[in-house]
């Protein structure tokens, strides 16, 4: 965890071990962004024609792994099988780096199809999980794949 702009952050990055090389997964993003989701916006409302960052993150994983991912593995990539009381914890989950908050890092482990790599190794293509505390004390999570490092 570090300090940015007067917000703490909390990083987990992670590299498909068996693409060519991450550019793959850059590519199959630009790729992905460009021809399915060319006149989506931010959001959540798919129905709206709106994708967030973690949906992104999740499609362009099914395809860099030429799979659907099982249920258990979508929950764990779009962070959604927290408790409310869980929710209400997050900060102590985030100061413990609890498997639970790290998505896709965590997702991809389980499957055997990623690996946790350190920020100073980060290339283009790797995929992130980050969690940002605001000046208000609370926090927000952004997944993302890195264009550039």
């Amino acid at each position: 965890m570090f300090r940015r702009n007067g917000l703490f952050v909390a990083v987990l990055i992670l590299t498909f071990p068996s693409f060519c090389c991450a550019q793959g997964v850059l590519l199959t993003a630009k790729a992905i962004a460009a021809e399915k989701y060319a006149d989506w916006t931010y959001g959540s409302a798919t129905a709206d024609k709106q994708i967030d960052c973690v949906q992104f993150v999740l499609a362009v994983s099914e395809v860099a792994l030429s799979q659907t991912v099982d249920s258990k593995t979508r929950q764990r990539i779009l962070i959604s099988d927290l408790g409310a009381e869980e929710i209400a914890n997050l900060p102590s989950l985030i100061a413990s780096e609890d498997e639970r908050i790290k998505g896709i890092q965590t997702a991809l482990i389980s499957i055997q199809r990623g690996e946790p790599i350190e920020p100073k190794d980060a290339k283009p293509g790797d995929l992130v999980q980050y969690w940002m505390q605001k000046s208000d004390g609370t926090w927000f999570g952004h997944a993302g794949i890195l264009e550039q490092v």
